[in-house]
């Protein structure tokens, strides 16, 4: 999924938020840890009323749901679309009647009773394959992501991007509130909205999109590629 986040103007201008006292270093643990926390936080639908075709004009699909929703975004609301409208506008598609699979691919998809062009496709659009076994091909994209057949099935192809706010949150050396210094965790902020979009934005939910409002980001040049764990900490490489 692709998520962006619209600003507050109680940001300073470097996309920080400003401050006029200083922090003890506990008082700033206990603000550290709370930042992520939200006395509500909604979940707001955004169903389309037609098939995203390419070249269409995103923005304005989804303005035109604001608008039948009755919604507005608001400072902090943070946009989720799931990653198969963007595809689909960007004309991310290929004909599988072009596709002439390898011998290898034929074998694999006979096998397993796969569709042995959309195994040589997912193959075309990685760099490199991490686990092949009971029909499942697990890859590397050529952008560092790790899945199933490179993103690739019948409908779309991978698409995913964070802007506005930080996708990671790193807790190592805050204190949790027993005291205990914390060594390891880092928060995957980004795919837990992703996920969180989900509940509403299901595979036969036909909406697209959602407004995530009531939790406080941290704001900053954020990107999908924050997520990619270097390849010799990653159990999957």
């Amino acid at each position: 999924m692709r998520i962006s986040t619209l600003k507050s103007r109680s940001e300073s201008t470097n996309g920080s938020f400003a401050s006029s006292h200083r922090k003890t270093p506990h008082s700033q643990d206990r603000k550290n840890n709370s930042t992520s926390r939200s006395p509500e936080l909604r979940i707001i639908p955004l169903p389309l009323d037609a098939e995203v075709r390419p070249g269409a004009a995103l923005a304005t699909l989804l303005l035109n749901a604001l608008q039948r929703q009755k919604q507005k975004l608001v400072a902090g609301d943070i946009l989720v679309l799931k990653h198969k409208i963007v595809s689909k506008a960007e004309g991310q598609f290929v004909k599988l009647d072009n596709i002439r699979p390898s011998a290898s691919s034929c074998a694999w998809a006979l096998r397993h009773n796969l569709d042995p062009r959309v195994i040589e496709l997912g193959l075309t659009q990685s760099q490199r394959i991490i686990r092949r076994k009971r029909g499942v091909l697990i890859t590397e994209t050529r952008h560092g992501l790790v899945c199933a057949n490179s993103g690739v099935d019948v409908s779309n192809v991978t698409a995913i991007g964070v802007a506005g706010m930080k996708a990671l949150h790193d807790y190592r050396q805050q204190r949790d509130p027993h005291g205990y210094t914390l060594k390891a965790t880092i928060e995957a902020i980004a795919d837990e909205l992703a996920c969180a979009a989900g509940l509403v934005c299901g595979k036969l939910a036909r909406t697209p999109a959602c407004i995530i409002r009531g939790f406080r980001y941290r704001p900053g040049p954020g990107s999908a590629s924050d997520l990619i764990r270097p390849a010799a900490t990653d159990l999957f490489r």
